[in-house]
């Protein structure tokens, strides 16, 4: 991983948008520490948890990041996935 010379046990991560939880296994590879994982797609964020059920250096919401309390959709398209909409691709709210 780029730039992870500095991470060490202490870091504190969050990984945004966290898909299947790749990055955070990167991050696991360098280090223990702290992880927050923000996934707002139901599938994903379920996946995730199930990958780091016994793992309490993970700390997962169902949630994205945002400046305002909102709901919105979110177009699907794997790691892509975006509140950008694109009009062929599925939604979830």
């Amino acid at each position: 991983m780029k730039g992870s010379g500095s991470l060490n046990n202490e870091s504190i991560v969050f990984d945004v948008g966290g898909f299947y939880g790749d990055f955070t296994e990167q991050v696991l590879s360098i280090c223990t520490c702290d992880v927050y994982i923000f996934e707002p797609v139901k599938k994903f964020h379920e996946a995730i948890e199930k990958r780091y059920l016994n793992n309490k250096k993970i700390n997962l919401l169902n949630a994205g990041l945002s400046n305002k309390d909102s709901y919105t959709q979110i177009s699907l398209e794997g790691s892509s996935s975006s509140v950008f909409k694109n009009s062929q691709s599925n939604h979830e709210n």
